[in-house]
């Protein structure tokens, strides 16, 4: 049998072949990192009970609707691939299915995924999986089933063989989050399992059973208070609830980018009428609006970050949904727009330098990107959660430091105020000996000594840098400009820094003829 491409280590990669020896080199630093998983739909009652896997279809086929909705493209019945909890076919029946119609995966992520699964999760050549004669089927059927029946194939086992460091599920709003707080105060599970708020359950008045979810949420979470304000009041509370369990993000699946707000009596009336059954779509789209607003004013007092993904008609096939239930593999994108759409809440919030529009992730990669790829930048990366509250703060005290004005010192100040305008970025390097120089005079330090203190201090720089926002200050591409205060009189220097403004920012500064700059 002919080895699978899907065991190729250069497989993914560019066919050019510098531009693949770098994607080698990139690849090498990152490949054995810990997995940071912030979005996810496993539960966390999985590595709970730690039961063993029932068989292959049931862990490999019926939930994937990436894999069923390509079959049910060509005709297969969902049933018959026991989507749903439907069992009109056997588990064995349903591999055979899956395995007879491989050829539609041929070329597709999907595809691609499977046969890295048989490869490097369960030791299989992926290229058995282009026979797809039923006694093939069975055997690959039968030898998965053994393999599944493992100890080291149970949640917990897989968790530490895939290195897990974190993964976010995705919760009610109303999830006691008791299988979190088991996980998180068991000593023999290290991975942490972070609970994720989503609401979109109450937020969607045109879903099937939202009276019923939101009058509990009142009436759970409300503090006794009714309507509106309880709705309000109970989101507060349950967001706390999810932050106390160790959760740092809230997700939102939106119909559309609409961020309108509503006032207090115009909210009332809508929950009033969605309760009644008797509010239009245009309202039910209005009210989804108004609360996704209403989360990003929650996000800023909580800090919990707010994901949107909007764009997607969810559930589209009303008949699968009432046959198989939601979520089987009928979303269809549709065309979005974005500036008109988010306008109410950027404009209202988008300021506020507690809502951070850029990744700390972006600004990893942003690093990766300028070709600083040392160990250490990998492993800051997989340090965040544990310093993001330490980066926040910092970047509000550089914010308000120079809010009216003035000069920052630090290099870290060349990221966080990298996107103000008015800004100049400048790095002062100074020549070793003359720092090894300064060093002895102050301390009495030998110069072999003085060195090394000189080279700890920069590394203990370099390393909060990346702690904190995941860039390498040390990189001369970051700044506006590079000064050596060993080669240039002070004079120079400030008619240098003075002419760079000038050009950065023409319409900042005025030169006068007698020399004087305005």
């Amino acid at each position: 049998m002919t080895t699978s491409h899907a065991s190729h280590p250069d497989r993914l990669l560019p066919a050019d072949p510098g531009t693949r020896d770098i994607a080698r080199r990139l690849l090498a630093h990152v490949e054995d990192l810990p997995i940071i998983s912030p979005h996810g739909h496993l539960e966390a009652s999985m590595f709970v009970k730690d039961e063993a896997f029932p068989d292959p279809t049931s862990l490999l086929i019926s939930p994937d609707h990436y894999l069923t909705r390509m079959m049910h493209s060509a005709g297969v019945d969902l049933a018959d691939l026991r989507v749903g909890g439907h069992e009109g076919k056997s588990a064995r029946e349903a591999w055979r299915i899956f395995m007879s119609h491989w050829d539609l995966y041929a070329g597709t992520a999907t595809g691609y995924w499977v046969e890295q699964e048989f490869e490097h999760v369960f030791g299989i050549n992926a290229e058995r999986l282009n026979v797809g004669t039923p006694e093939h089927a069975d055997a690959i059927f039968d030898e998965l089933t053994d393999i599944l029946a493992k100890p080291d194939f149970r949640p917990r086992a897989l968790a530490e063989q895939f290195n897990l460091e974190v993964l976010a599920t995705t919760d009610d709003p109303l999830d006691d989050l008791a299988d979190h707080k088991a996980l998180a105060d068991d000593p023999t599970f290290s991975p942490r399992v972070l609970p994720t708020f989503r609401p979109d359950a109450y937020t969607k008045m045109y879903n099937a059973g939202w009276a019923e979810k939101t009058t509990k949420l009142i009436d759970t979470a409300g503090d006794g208070k009714a309507g509106w304000e309880g709705y309000l009041q109970a989101m507060r509370n349950r967001r706390q609830y999810f932050i106390n369990h160790g959760a740092t993000s809230a997700d939102h699946g939106l119909h559309d980018t609409d961020t309108t707000p509503l006032s207090h009596k115009d909210a009332q009336k809508i929950l009033d009428k969605g309760l009644a059954g008797t509010a239009t779509l245009a309202e039910m789209h209005a009210f989804e609006a108004n609360t996704t607003y209403r989360f990003a004013e929650m996000s800023q007092e909580d800090g919990l970050v707010m994901t949107i993904h909007p764009g997607v008609y969810r559930n589209h096939s009303a008949s699968a949904q009432k046959k198989f239930g939601a979520d089987i593999g009928a979303d269809i994108p549709f065309q979005m727009e974005f500036t008109n759409g988010l306008r109410p809440l950027l404009s209202d919030f988008g300021e506020n330098k507690d809502l951070i529009s850029d990744s700390s992730f972006n600004r990893w990669l942003r690093t990766v990107s300028l070709g600083s790829t040392q160990d250490a930048d990998m492993a800051a990366a997989s340090n965040l959660a544990a310093n993001s509250k330490m980066a926040r703060q910092n970047t509000r005290d550089i914010l308000d430091a120079v809010s009216d004005g003035g000069v920052m010192l630090g290099r870290n100040g060349a990221l966080v105020l990298g996107p103000v305008v008015g800004t100049l970025h400048i790095k002062f390097i100074a020549p070793l000996n003359k720092r090894v120089e300064r060093v002895m005079y102050k301390t009495g330090l030998s110069e072999a000594a003085a060195a090394e203190q000189c080279a700890l201090e920069d590394r203990l720089r370099e390393e909060m840098a990346h702690a904190l926002y995941q860039w390498n200050p040390g990189r001369d591409e970051n700044y506006d400009l590079v000064i050596n205060t060993g080669s240039m009189t002070y004079e120079q220097i400030v008619d240098l820094v003075v002419e760079t403004y000038a050009r950065k920012y023409p319409l900042h500064v005025r030169i006068i003829p007698n020399g004087k700059d305005q």
